[in-house]
Formats: C-alpha cells, structure tokens, sequence
C-alpha cells in the first residue's frame, strides 16, 4: 500500500473518530459505548476493544469506526444529527458530484 493511502487513511480515521466521539455521547446518554459502539462491531471486535476506556475512539481501528458509524446511521438520520444525502450512494453525474 502506498504512503499516501496509508496517509489518507489514518486522517480518515483520526477524523471518524473524533467526530464519533463528540455526536454518541451527547446523543447516547450515560449507556452510548456499549449500546451505540461495543454492540454495532462484530463479536471478534467486540472481544478486540471491550477493555478500552469509556469513550476512546482513537484506539477503534478504521474498519471498526466505519462499523460503528454505519450501524447507527438511520438513527443518526431520524435524530437529524446527520443528513439522510449522506447515506445516499455516490453516482457520477449526479448532484453529489458537484
């Protein structure tokens, strides 16, 4: 893999995480780690991170973000903390690729 890609994907990443970290606690609640992280990822993932501290995203691998982002998107959605364009797929041409 290229340094670039590499790059682009630890500031993807680093970006996810933070983003993650601000928008599921204030949504959440006191329960938003488990609910809304531990119990989006995979059981593998899941065994990977349940030791990590309340709220420590940076330590969530890139796959393990997009998991947990996409997992609560139409809620995301439903509370228009996100909006429903983004979960609309990317097609050349159209109003998105302006």
């Amino acid at each position: 893999m290229s340094v670039f890609a590499v790059e682009a994907q630890r500031i993807i990443a680093y970006e996810l995480a933070d983003w993650l970290g601000t928008i599921l606690p204030r949504h959440g609640g006191e329960k938003y780690w488990q609910f809304y992280v531990l119990n989006t990822l995979s059981v593998p993932q899941q065994r990977e991170y349940e030791d990590l501290d309340l709220g420590d995203f940076l330590s969530l691998d890139l796959a393990a973000l997009i998991s947990v982002a996409a997992q609560n998107s139409a809620e995301l959605v439903a509370n228009n903390l996100i909006s429903a364009e983004i979960l609309t797929p990317y097609r050349q041409g159209s109003a998105h690729a302006a």
